[in-house]
C-alpha cells in the first residue's frame, strides 16, 4: 500500500529564447524495463529513438522523453517567442504526461 504506481506530470512551455528547437526529456532513477508505458509525448521527428514502453532506447536510466521540439508544442512556426515585450506571441500551453510503473 501507498506505493507510486503512477506519475502524472503537468508542464509549460511559456516561452522560447533561442533559435535552436532543443528537444526535452527526464529520467528517473529506475530502469526501463520497470516502465510499463508512457502517454502524452510529442515524438514523431525521430530525434528519440523509444523503446515500446515510451523510453529512450539504450539507457541505464529510465529516461521520458516529453517533446522534440518546443515551437511544435506552442504551434508557433517563427523563432524566439514569448521573450521581448512587443515581440512575438504564442499562447503558451501545458500539457500532461503520464508514466505508469511496472513495479511500485
Amino acid at each position: 500500500a501507498n506505493k507510486v504506481v503512477q506519475i502524472d506530470i503537468e508542464y509549460t512551455v511559456r516561452a522560447i529564447g533561442a533559435l535552436y528547437r532543443n528537444p526535452f526529456a527526464f529520467s528517473l532513477n529506475t530502469t526501463p524495463g520497470n516502465i510499463k508505458a508512457v502517454k502524452g509525448q510529442l515524438l514523431g521527428k525521430n530525434i528519440f529513438k523509444v523503446n515500446s514502453n515510451g523510453t529512450e532506447m539504450n539507457q541505464s536510466k529510465a529516461v521520458i522523453p516529453v517533446f522534440e521540439d518546443p515551437y511544435q508544442v506552442l504551434d508557433y512556426s517563427g523563432t524566439i517567442v514569448n521573450t521581448i515585450i512587443g515581440g512575438a506571441y504564442a499562447e503558451p500551453k501545458s500539457l500532461k504526461i503520464s508514466v505508469e510503473l511496472n513495479n511500485p
